[in-house]
C-alpha cells in the first residue's frame, strides 16, 4: 500500500475574494453571445415562414457521354421552406415531332440553395426543343 505526503500548505491553493477582471468581461461577453444567438434564432422563426418552395430550374452545358447526351441543369429554390423528393423533367421533341422525356429526382432542396444535377437524352439536345421544369416535391 502506498502512502501520498500531502502538503497542507494554506498558501498553495488560495481562491481570490473578488473574480479577477477578466472572468467578468468573459462572462459578460458570453451572455451577450448567448442572447444575440437566441434573438436571431427568434427572429428567423418569427419572420420567415413557412411558405411553399419556389422551385425553377435553369439549364447549363451539353456534354455526349458515351451513347447519352448529359443536359446539365440547376434547381433553385428561392423561397425559405425547404423541398424533398423534387422532380424534374425534361422533354425533348425533335423536329419530326417525337417526343423524349427524362426526368431525375433531387433528394433535398433548401430554402434559398441551388443544387446540380444532370438530365439524359439518347437525342442531341440541340437538334430539337428541349423543356425542363420542376414537377413535383414533398414536404420534408
Amino acid at each position: 500500500m502506498t502512502t501520498t505526503n500531502r502538503n497542507r500548505d494554506p498558501k498553495r491553493h488560495i481562491e481570490a475574494e473578488k473574480p479577477h477582471w477578466i472572468e467578468w468581461a468573459t462572462g459578460f461577453v458570453s451572455v451577450l453571445l448567448v442572447l444575440a444567438l437566441a434573438g436571431w434564432i427568434g427572429r428567423e422563426a418569427l419572420i420567415k415562414s413557412a411558405d411553399t418552395p419556389e422551385l425553377s430550374v435553369r439549364v447549363g452545358e451539353t456534354i455526349r457521354k458515351g451513347e447519352h447526351y448529359v443536359v446539365r441543369i440547376e434547381l433553385q429554390n428561392r423561397a425559405p421552406a425547404t423541398a424533398a423528393a423534387v422532380r424534374v423533367a425534361g422533354t425533348l421533341t425533335s423536329a419530326e415531332g417525337f417526343e423524349e422525356i427524362s426526368e431525375t429526382t433531387f433528394d433535398y432542396a433548401p430554402a434559398e440553395s441551388v443544387t446540380k444535377g444532370g438530365l439524359l437524352f439518347r437525342a442531341d439536345p440541340s437538334a430539337g426543343r428541349l423543356d425542363i421544369r420542376p414537377t413535383g416535391y414533398s414536404e420534408p
